[in-house]
């Protein structure tokens, strides 16, 4: 990614990026055990795939978190891709589990003209949005703002 945003800076093109971590998952891990905590980390990379196209980078963080970096766009277009992504997540269906429970995550958006081509900035700045998700009800949206207090 960071080679990515350097090119990007060369071309003087926008890339957002968009980190998104998964609502209460400890808990299906905990209630359900890991095999069904492992089958909701790959029904999540298919339903991010389905809205990803090849002008977006999917990568797993770690644990329940994911990123998603998107060239030559703009906050504007990552948070419609973040919403479809949500939406996605959200229609997860976990009737082939046994089990019945609901899939949620939380996105923070920000985009290389808020936040400059360093990774660490732009990743701090996603950080930053969703944590504000987190605190206002999870399930959502949230593009990063200047004004955001850092945690």
């Amino acid at each position: 990614s960071k080679r990515l945003l350097s090119k990007a800076q060369q071309q003087n093109s926008v890339v957002s990026m968009t980190l998104l971590d998964l609502d209460h998952f400890k808990q299906i891990n905990d209630t359900y055990g890991h095999q069904i905590g492992d089958w909701v980390l790959r029904e999540v990379v298919r339903a991010l795939s389905d809205v990803c196209d090849d002008t977006m980078t999917l990568g797993r963080l770690g644990g329940e978190e994911f990123g998603i970096v998107i060239t030559d766009c703009n906050a504007e277009r990552g948070l419609a891709v973040a919403e479809a992504c949500r939406a996605a997540i959200e229609n997860i269906s976990s009737k082939p589990t046994g089990h019945r429970f609901t899939l949620t995550a939380s996105f923070g958006v920000a985009d290389t003209s808020q936040a400059g081509y360093h990774f660490e900035n732009v990743s701090s700045a996603c950080d930053l949005a969703l944590y504000q998700s987190k605190q206002y009800g999870r399930n959502r949206v949230y593009e990063y703002d200047s004004k955001m207090n850092p945690i």
